[in-house]
């Protein structure tokens, strides 16, 4: 009976735009949940707007994409003992510049030394261009009297976060009673008051 192993990658589950580096934990264990020796092959490689557009114009094939793709990124070796942590520079070592990337792809090979068996790990994590999202809901509608919209300030990830000084303008369409939109009206909220 030929032993198997597991392969375990943890990353962020996100980056920001002022983010330089890449940090990541990889864990290889056997059939026992014991730690074993493997050795890794990481590539890192970047999504960028103008790619994005390409692969769709191209209709670009999903079974065609990882397999091939890889082998172009930069890549680093290292060894396994159970478990290492990366902390990877990502313009110097792998060439992503993550201000001009919309996700970055991380790719994982790893051998068992022992048995020589390999697992594969591909991971995307999506690149925010602000550290701070915010959600616009609207609450009460009265056409001329008041309009009540809750603002939400967060991270992300979703965690809540400070709220900072901001203009915010609503664009309302207005239609007709068939449903046809007839104007747009630009509205700028200023009066914010907290609950």
């Amino acid at each position: 009976m030929t032993p198997s192993f597991d392969l375990k990658a943890i990353f962020q589950r996100y980056l920001l735009r002022t983010d330089k580096t890449l940090h990541g934990i990889i864990e290889i264990n056997n059939d026992e949940n014991e730690p074993i020796f493997g050795r890794a092959t990481i590539a890192i490689g970047q999504i960028t707007e103008q790619e994005a557009e390409l692969k769709m114009q191209s209709q670009w094939k999903e079974e065609k994409s990882i397999d091939n793709e890889w082998h172009q990124w930069k890549s680093q070796e290292c060894e396994i003992a159970g478990r290492i942590e990366l902390n990877y520079d990502l313009l110097s070592l792998f060439n992503v510049d993550i201000s001009k990337a919309l996700a970055v792809q991380v790719y994982i090979q790893v051998i068992e030394l022992n048995s020589g068996q390999e697992r594969i790990i591909h991971h995307v994590i999506p690149v925010f261009t602000h550290d701070v999202i915010y959600d616009i809901l609207p609450l009460q509608f009265q056409a001329g009297v008041s309009n009540e919209f809750e603002i939400i300030a967060k991270r992300p990830d979703g965690k809540p976060v400070k709220m900072e000084n901001m203009i915010v303008t609503v664009q309302m369409i207005i239609g007709n009673e068939q449903g046809k939109q007839q104007d747009q009206k630009s509205v700028e909220i200023k009066d914010f008051y907290t609950r």
